[in-house]
C-alpha cells in the first residue's frame, strides 16, 4: 500500500483546488517561509482524524477553512482527500484504491467519507488502526514533534512504541471490554438494588391486602348512612329556603313604595338647587367682570407713566450718538495715513526674499549631485565587501568538506569489514527460521479449521437461543398483560357479584323481602322487575327512565303473598315496598298493544317499550301493564313530534332517558356519574364471566408455550457452554501458535531485511568511496580558484576606501553654505510676515470704523422714529382710562340685585333637603330588612347546592334518585353517631392500598424475572474478565518483542548516524509491560552520557530521527510524512539523513517538507509551494535548480527574520 494522491480545497491557504500526485520513493516539497508548505502536512494529519486545533496550529477548528485575502472572499468549507493504493489489500476493503475524505463547514458541521460514501470518524480510525498511519502514529512527524518525542515523559512516549508493535487495536478492544464490564457491573448493581427493594415490598403488601378488604366493608356501610343524612339535611335546607322566599316577596312591595316617594322629593330638591346655581353663576360672572375692569384701569395708569419715562430716555440717547459719530470720523483719517506707509515697506522685503531663495536653490542642487555620487561609491564598496565575504565562506565550506571526505573514507573501510562478517551469520540463521515456519503453519491450519467449524456451530446456537429468548420475553409480556386484564375484570366481577348478592341499589324494604326470600323465610316472591326482564344495552337508559321506581317493584304469586310481605315489613320495621301479584296485575286492563296500534310510521320511533323488552311469558301481561303505554323514540325532538301525533295520550321516552309525559310535560337533563344501573348489572356480570373464561384459556396456552420455550432454551444453553469451553481452548492454542509464528516471521523478516540492507550497504560503500575520491580532486581545484578571486576583490576595496576622505571634506563645506543661506531666508521671511500681519490688522480696523459710522447714522434715525410713536401711544392710553371707569360703576349696581335673589332661593332649598332626608331614611330601613333576608336565602342556596354537589361527587347519584332508593333516617342523632364510629374505624385502618393483592402478584413475578437476569449478567461478567486477561497477555508479549527489536535497531543506527557514541532504550517498569514508560539514554561521540534536554538542537533532532528510522526498520509503514525535521541538522548530518531516507524508501514512501539542499538532491519528485497571490498557496513541479533557488530564498528569509 502507498499514497497515490492528495487533493486539497479551501484548507488554510489553499484557496483553489490543488492536487499532488505522490510517486513511490521520496517526494520533497520546498518553498519560502510562510508559503504554506507545512499546511500540506497539516492537511494529511487533519484528514486522518486530527481533532486538536493546537496540533493544527489554530485556535478553533474553523481556522482550517480559507479565511479570504485582499482579492478573494472567504470559502464556506474546506475539504481534503487522501487516495491510497490498496492492491495488496493492506486495508480490509475490497477496493484497489481507497480514498479518505474529510469536509468541514463554517457552521461547524463535519463530514467524513470512505470512497465518497459517508462514514463516521471512528470508521476511519478503525480502518487505519495498527497500520502506522494514525494521526498520532510515527508516520507523521511535524514541526515541533521532534522535541515533543524527546521531551515527553517516559509514560507518554510509550504510544509510538505501541503503534509500532501493532497493539493499538488490542488497546481499543480492551477499553471497549472494560467499558462493557463497567456497564455490566452497573446493571448488576441496579438489579441488586431493585431486588432488595422488591424483597422489602413483598412482606407489607400481604398485610395491606387484608386491610383493604376490611376497609371495603366499612366503606359500604358508611355510604348508606351518609346518603340518608344527606337527604335529611337537603330536605331541611329546602324548607327554610321556601319560608325566606315568601318573606322577601312582602318586603319587596313595601320597598318599591318607599323608593317612589323618595324619588319625588329628590326631583323637587334638584329643581331648587338648579335655580340657586343659576343665581350664583350670575354673581360670579359680575365679580369677574368687575375685577377685569379694575385691572385694565390699573394697566392704563402704569402705561402712561412708562411712556413719559421712555420719551426722556430716547432724547438722551440721540445726543450721545451724535457725539460718538464725530470721534469715529477723526480715528478713520489717522488710520488711512499709516496704511500707505506699511504697503511700501512690504514691497521692499518681498524683493530681498526672492533673491535669497534663488541663490539657495542653486546651492542645494549642487549638494544633491555630490550626495548621489558619494552613495554610488559607497554602494560599490559594500557590494565588493559582500562578494569578498561570500568567497571566504565558500572557501571555508570547501575545506571543511575536504576534511569530512577524508574521514569518511577511513570509516568506510572499517565498516566494510564488519558487514562481511554479519552477512555470513545471517544466511545460516535464515535457513533455520524457514524450517520452523513450515512446521508452525501446518499446525495452525489444522487448528483454524477446527475453530471455524466450532464458531459456525456456536453462531447457529446463539441465534436460535436469541430467538427463543425473544419468544419467551414476548410470551411473558403477553402473560403479564393477560393477568393484569384478568385482575381488572375479576375485581369488577367480584364487585358486581357482591352488589348482586347484597341487592345493592334496591330500597330498604325491597332488599329485606329479597333477602328473606333467599333465606326461605318468605315464599311466592318471584323477584324485582329489574331482575326478571332483559333489556338491550342501548335501551337501558330509556327503560330505566320509563319504569323509574317500578324497577324495584316486587312480583309475587298472588295477593295473599303480597299481604304476607307487607306484614313482614311492618313487623320488622324494614321499610316499604310495592308488590305486583301475577293473578291480578295486567289481567284486568285492556291490552296495551291494541291501544297503541299506530296507523302510520312515525319518524324517530323505535317501538312500544313493552315489545322491546324480553321476559318470561308469564310476566308478559305485567310487562304490558308497566310499559304498554310507553313509546321509545331516538331523540327528544322525535319524542315531541310523536307525542303531538298521539294527542299527548301516552308517554314517550328517548334513548338518553328524556321523558315526554302524558299531557305534554317533559323530564330530562344530564345524570351525574353513577354506578352500574340495576338493568345493566346482570348483563355486565354475564359478559364478565365470558371474558374471564376466554382469558383463562389464553393464559393456559401461553404458559404451556413458555414452559416449552424455557426447556428448549436450557438445552441450548448447556450446548452453548460446551461450545464456548471448546472454542476458548482452541483460541488459546491458536493464539500461542500465532504468537510463535509471528515471532518466527518477524525474526525471519528482520533477518532478510538486515541481509538485503547489508548487501546494499556493501554496494553503497564501494560507490560512495569512488564518489568521495572524485569529489576530493574537484575540491582541490575549487579551493585554488576561490583563493585567487578573494585576493582580487580585496585590492579593489582598498583602492576605493582611499578617496573617501577627500569627498567627505568637500561635502561638509557645501553643507555649511546651505545652512547659512537657509538661516538668511528664514530671517527675511519672518520680517515680511510681520509687516503683512500689521497691514492686515490696520486694514481690518479701517473697515470696522467705516461700518461703525454707518451703524451710528442708522441709530439716530431709529431714535427719532421711536420718539414720535411714544407720544401717539400716550394720547390713546388717556382716552381708554375714561371708558373703563364708567364700566365699573355699572357692574356694582347689578351685583346688589343678584345678592337679594340668592337669599330667597337658599331658604327654599333647605326646606326641600329636610323632606328628602326623611324619605331616604325610611327607604334605607326597609332595604336593610330585605338585605338580611337575601343574605339568609343565599346562605341556604349555597348550603343546598353544596349538599347536592357533595351527594353527586361522593356517591355519583342525584337527589331524586337517592330519595327514591334511600329512606330518611328515623333517628338522625343515632345515624350520625354510627357514621362517626365507622369513620373512626376507617381512620384507625390508616392508609389503604386497594390494589395490594394484584400488586403483590406482579412484584413476585418481577422478582423472579430479575433473579434470572442477575444470573445471566454474572456469566457475562466472568466472560469479559477472561477476554481482558487474554488481551493483556497479547499486548505484553507483542510490546516486549517489538521493544527489543526497536532497541537493537536504535543502537545500531545511532552509531551510524552520529559516527560513533552509543545510545539505549530502557523500560521504566519492566515488570509492568502494560503501562511501562520508555527512557532514552544518549552518549554522542566524545561526550559523557547525559540528559536529552542537555543536547544541542542538532543532536536532539538527529536522536529523534534515529528513533524514527529504528521504528521504520522494525515495522515499515506504507508512507511517512516529515515536516522540516532536518531544519536543525548541519550539512554533514543532512547528508546522512538523506542517505537513510533513500535506504528506507525501498519499503516506505516519503513526503518530505524541507529547506535543505542535501535532502532535495535525494528526492525523486520535487514540488514547489509559493504565494504568487498574497495569502493563497499554489503548488507546481520544480527542477533541482529551481529548488536550490527556493532554498536560497528561504535562507534569506530566515536571515532577515534573525536580523529584525
Amino acid at each position: 500500500m502507498n499514497l497515490k494522491r492528495i487533493e486539497i480545497y479551501g484548507f488554510k491557504s489553499f484557496a483553489q483546488a490543488t492536487e499532488l500526485e505522490i510517486s513511490p520513493g521520496i517526494t520533497a516539497v520546498v518553498g519560502p517561509n510562510g508559503s504554506g508548505k507545512s499546511n500540506i502536512a497539516d492537511a494529511i494529519r487533519w484528514v486522518l482524524g486530527e481533532q486538536s486545533t493546537k496540533a493544527l496550529r489554530g485556535s478553533k477548528m474553523e481556522d482550517v477553512i480559507f479565511a479570504g485575502s485582499q482579492t478573494r472572499k472567504p470559502l464556506n468549507y474546506s475539504e481534503v482527500s487522501l487516495t491510497l493504493d490498496n492492491q495488496d489489500q493492506t486495508l480490509p476493503l475490497d477496493f484497489a484504491e481507497v480514498t479518505i475524505t474529510r469536509r468541514l463547514y463554517r457552521t461547524g458541521e463535519s463530514q467524513y467519507f470512505i470512497n465518497r460514501e459517508p462514514c463516521r470518524l471512528k470508521d476511519i480510525h478503525d480502518l487505519l488502526m495498527d497500520t502506522g498511519l494514525g494521526k498520532e502514529a510515527y508516520s507523521i512527524i511535524g514541526q515541533g514533534r521532534i522535541d515533543e518525542i524527546l521531551s515527553n515523559k517516559p509514560e507518554d512516549r510509550r504510544g509510538i512504541f505501541e503503534e509500532t508493535a501493532g497493539i493499538v487495536r488490542y488497546r481499543v478492544r480492551r477499553r471497549e471490554a472494560e467499558k462493557h464490564l463497567a456497564e455490566t457491573e452497573q446493571n448488576l448493581q441496579r438489579i441488586r438494588d431493585v431486588l432488595h427493594e422488591l424483597d422489602r415490598q413483598l412482606v407489607p403488601l400481604k398485610q395491606q391486602a387484608e386491610v383493604a378488604k376490611q376497609y371495603k366493608q366499612y366503606r359500604e356501610q358508611l355510604e348508606k348512612l351518609e346518603v340518608s343524612l344527606y337527604l335529611s339535611q337537603i330536605q331541611q335546607a329546602h324548607d327554610e329556603w321556601q319560608a325566606a322566599q315568601q318573606a322577601m316577596q312582602a318586603l319587596r312591595q313595601k320597598m318599591e313604595e318607599k323608593r317612589r316617594q323618595a324619588e319625588e322629593e329628590e326631583t323637587n330638591l334638584a329643581f331648587w338647587r338648579k335655580r340657586l346655581e343659576q343665581v350664583e353663576r350670575g354673581i360670579e360672572q359680575l365679580h369677574h367682570d368687575q375685577l377685569h375692569a379694575s385691572g385694565e384701569l390699573e394697566k392704563l395708569e402704569g402705561l402712561r407713566e412708562v411712556l413719559r419715562e421712555r420719551q426722556r430716555q430716547l432724547t438722551a440717547q440721540k445726543q450721545q450718538t451724535l457725539q460718538d459719530r464725530e470721534k469715529v470720523e477723526q480715528q478713520l483719517l489717522l488710520l488711512s495715513q499709516r496704511l500707505a506707509q506699511h504697503r511700501h515697506m512690504c514691497q521692499q522685503k518681498e524683493e530681498e526674499l526672492s533673491a535669497a531663495l534663488r541663490k539657495l536653490r542653486d546651492l542645494e542642487e549642487r549638494l544633491r549631485g555630490a550626495n548621489q555620487e558619494w552613495a554610488d561609491r559607497k554602494e560599490q564598496v559594500e557590494r565588493l565587501k559582500n562578494e569578498y565575504f561570500d568567497q571566504s565562506n565558500h572557501l571555508s565550506t570547501l575545506r571543511n568538506e575536504e576534511r569530512h571526505l577524508k574521514n569518511t573514507l577511513e570509516a568506510s573501510a572499517q565498516r566494510r569489514g564488519r558487514l562481511k562478517r554479519e552477512l555470513d551469520e545471517l544466511k545460516v540463521h535464515l535457513q533455520q527460521l524457514e524450517s520452523e515456519r513450515q512446521r508452525l503453519l501446518e499446525e495452525e491450519q489444522a487448528l483454524q479449521a477446527e475453530l471455524t467449524q466450532n464458531q459456525l456451530t456456536f453462531a447457529r446456537n446463539r441465534e436460535q437461543e436469541e430467538r427463543l429468548q425473544e419468544a419467551a420475553d414476548e410470551s411473558r409480556r403477553l402473560l403479564e398483560q393477560l393477568q393484569y386484564r384478568e385482575s381488572q375484570l375479576r375485581s369488577r366481577h367480584e364487585v358486581l357479584h357482591e352488589m348482586q348478592q347484597e341487592f345493592a341499589g334496591y330500597g330498604q324494604g325491597v332488599k329485606a323481602i329479597l333477602q328473606a326470600r333467599d333465606k326461605g323465610v318468605i315464599t311466592g316472591v318471584h323477584g324485582a322487575v329489574a331482575e326478571l326482564i332483559r333489556v338491550p344495552q342501548e335501551l337501558e337508559a330509556a327503560i330505566e327512565a320509563a319504569l323509574g321506581g317500578a324497577l324495584q317493584h316486587l312480583i309475587v304469586e298472588n295477593e295473599a303473598t303480597g299481604r304476607r310481605c307487607i306484614a313482614f315489613l311492618k313487623e320488622r320495621r324494614a321499610g316499604r315496598a310495592t308488590f305486583l301479584p301475577l293473578d291480578v296485575v295486567g289481567k284486568h286492563r285492556p291490552d296495551s298493544g291494541r291501544e297503541l296500534h299506530l296507523s302510520k310510521e312515525m319518524p324517530g320511533l323505535i317501538g312500544v317499550a313493552a315489545h322491546l323488552v324480553q321476559t318470561e311469558s308469564r310476566y308478559q301481561p305485567l310487562l304490558r301493564s308497566l310499559l304498554g303505554q310507553v313509546l321509545v323514540a331516538r331523540d327528544l325532538e322525535s319524542a315531541n313530534k310523536i307525542a303531538r301525533e298521539t294527542g299527548y295520550r301516552v308517554r314517550v321516552v328517548t334513548l338518553e332517558g328524556d321523558l315526554v309525559h302524558t299531557g305534554g310535560s317533559m323530564t330530562g337533563g344530564s345524570n351525574p356519574a353513577r354506578k352500574t344501573s340495576l338493568l345493566g348489572r346482570q348483563r355486565e356480570l354475564e359478559e364478565l364471566r365470558g371474558k374471564l373464561a376466554d382469558l383463562a384459556g389464553q393464559q393456559r396456552q401461553i404458559k404451556q408455550q413458555l414452559e416449552r420455550l424455557l426447556v428448549e432454551q436450557n438445552d441450548l444453553k448447556q450446548e452453548r457452554l460446551a461450545l464456548e469451553e471448546a472454542q476458548t481452548d482452541l483460541v488459546r492454542r491458536l493464539q500461542r501458535l500465532e504468537l510463535a509464528r509471528e515471532r518466527n516471521e518477524g525474526e525471519k523478516k528482520r533477518c532478510q531485511e538486515r541481509l538485503d540492507l547489508l548487501q546494499e550497504e556493501m554496494q553503497l560503500l564501494a560507490q560512495e568511496e569512488r564518489q568521495t575520491l572524485q569529489r576530493l580532486k574537484e575540491l582541490e581545484q575549487q579551493i585554488s580558484a576561490c583563493s585567487e578571486q578573494s585576493s582580487g576583490i580585496r585590492q579593489q576595496i582598498e583602492t576605493l576606501q582611499g578617496v573617501e576622505q577627500q569627498w567627505l571634506s568637500e561635502m561638509e563645506n557645501m553643507n555649511l553654505d546651505v545652512t547659512n543661506l537657509r538661516a538668511e531666508v528664514a530671517r527675511l521671511e519672518q520680517q515680511r510676515q510681520h509687516l503683512e500681519e500689521q497691514l492686515r490688522e490696520w486694514t481690518a480696523q479701517e473697515a470696522a470704523h467705516k461700518q461703525e459710522l454707518d451703524n451710528l447714522a442708522l441709530r439716530i434715525q431709529q431714535l427719532e422714529q421711536a420718539m414720535s410713536e411714544t407720544e401717539l401711544e400716550a394720547n390713546q392710553a388717556g382716552q381708554a382710562r375714561e371708558e373703563w371707569s364708567e364700566r365699573i360703576r355699572s357692574i356694582q349696581n347689578e351685583l346688589a340685585q343678584f345678592r337679594e335673589e340668592k337669599r330667597r332661593h337658599d331658604q327654599s332649598l333647605r326646606e326641600a333637603e329636610n323632606r328628602s332626608k326623611l324619605e331616604k331614611a325610611q327607604l334605607q330601613q326597609v332595604e336593610e330588612e330585605y338585605h338580611q333576608l337575601e343574605v339568609k336565602t343565599n346562605r341556604l342556596e349555597v348550603r343546598l347546592d353544596h349538599l347536592l354537589t357533595s351527594l353527586s361527587r361522593d356517591y355519583g347519584i342525584g337527589y331524586e334518585w337517592a330519595k327514591a332508593h334511600f329512606s330518611l333516617p328515623e333517628d338522625t342523632a343515632a345515624v350520625e353517631k354510627e357514621v362517626a364510629r365507622l369513620k373512626n374505624e376507617i381512620q384507625r385502618l390508616g392508609e389503604v392500598n386497594l390494589g395490594a393483592i394484584d400488586e403483590y402478584e406482579r412484584i413476585f413475578e418481577r422478582h423472579a424475572f430479575l433473579t434470572r437476569q442477575q444470573e445471566d449478567l454474572l456469566t457475562a461478567k466472568k466472560t469479559l474478565h477472561e477476554a481482558i486477561q487474554e488481551m493483556d497477555a497479547k499486548i505484553a508479549s507483542r510490546f516486549q518483542s517489538t521493544f527489543q527489536t526497536i532497541r537493537t535497531h536504535f543502537q545500531e543506527l545511532f552509531v551510524e548516524m552520529f559516527g560513533g557514541g552509543k545510545a539505549d532504550l530502557l523500560l521504566t517498569e519492566p515488570d509492568d509491560l502494560l503501562n511501562t514508560g520508555v527512557d532514552i539514554l544518549v552518549q554522542p561521540p566524545g561526550k559523557r552520557m547525559q540528559n536529552l534536554n542537555l543536547l544541542s538542537g542538532g543532536e536532539r533532532a538527529l536522536t529523534a530521527i534515529v528513533l524514527l528510522f529504528a521504528m521504520l526498520r522494525t515495522r515499515p509503514v506504507p508512507f511517512c510524512i516529515l515536516d522540516e525535521v532536518d531544519a536543525a541538522l548541519d550539512e554533514s548530518n543532512v547528508s546522512r539523513f538523506a542517505q537513510q531516507l533513500r535506504h528506507f524508501s525501498r519499503e516506505s514512501q516519503f513526503l518530505v517538507i524541507t529547506h535543505r539542499q542535501g535532502t532535495m538532491e535525494e528526492a525523486d519528485v520535487l514540488y514547489g509551494v509559493a504565494m504568487q497571490e498574497a495569502g493563497v498557496s499554489e503548488v507546481f513541479s520544480l527542477s533541482l535548480s529551481e529548488a536550490a533557488a527556493a532554498q536560497v530564498a528561504a535562507g534569506q528569509d530566515r536571515e532577515m527574520q534573525r536580523g529584525s
